[in-house]
């Protein structure tokens, strides 16, 4: 007996000539199974970023960084220099979530949310003090930190182009040669300050002691 075919007008399904069909399915099973396996690192991946957005949201409110935030924002409010260990604990945060961000650990959207406004706002406090640091030694200082502004800027920039809203405008990438906006930004940079102070508490008063010395991101001018 030959082979048994069976057709749909002049489409081949069984036996010889069908080979063409086998491969279509072939390929339709295997792309199926690429795109299960990509959704399901997708998933991961955003599993992993979840979890550590959430472990930097712990930090980000733990005792220590809380205490130093307000400790910085208080003498940003009053004008006075940066010491002890507060300066280095800020902006070794923003470091480490500049190199989170780098390594694509973390998402920019994420990241954007909750953290744009006071990286933009501790690092024009501190960032005087971080370029001395750099003259005076290693130029990489908190260069994650930088990264993390950029790149925050970058994506804030993109956002208002398609319809931010004026508070955040006001916050950041005013231009610098308008005095009236200029004086908008630092009275916005200040008003955080004071809500930082209201929700966290200082550090006791701290003099140059070992964290002090060690890479403190300078004066607030």
């Amino acid at each position: 007996m030959g082979t048994t075919e069976a057709a749909t007008g002049t489409l081949v399904l069984f036996g010889s000539g069908s080979e063409w069909f086998w491969a279509m399915a072939q390929a339709i099973g295997v792309s199926a199974t690429l795109l299960l396996i990509l959704r399901q690192i997708t998933l991961q991946g955003q599993a992993t970023a979840l979890s550590a957005l959430g472990g930097v949201n712990q930090q980000w409110t733990s005792p220590a960084v809380s205490a130093a935030r307000a400790t910085i924002s208080s003498a940003a409010l009053a004008g006075t220099a940066l010491r002890g260990s507060a300066p280095v604990t800020v902006a070794t945060f923003f470091e480490e979530l500049g190199l989170h961000l780098r390594k694509r650990v973390v998402d920019i959207e994420d990241v954007w949310e909750r953290y744009s406004v006071p990286a933009e706002i501790y690092w024009n406090i501190m960032s005087p003090g971080i370029v001395e640091l750099r003259e005076s030694g290693d130029s990489s200082w908190y260069s994650n930190f930088e990264y993390l502004v950029v790149r925050l800027r970058r994506y804030d920039m993109n956002r208002r182009k398609r319809g931010l809203t004026a508070l955040l405008s006001k916050i950041k990438r005013k231009p610098q040669n308008d005095p009236q906006l200029s004086n908008e930004l630092t009275a916005e940079n200040l008003r955080f300050c004071e809500l930082e102070c209201e929700i966290c508490k200082p550090l006791p008063p701290d003099t140059d002691g070992e964290h002090g010395r060690t890479s403190n991101p300078g004066q607030v001018h």
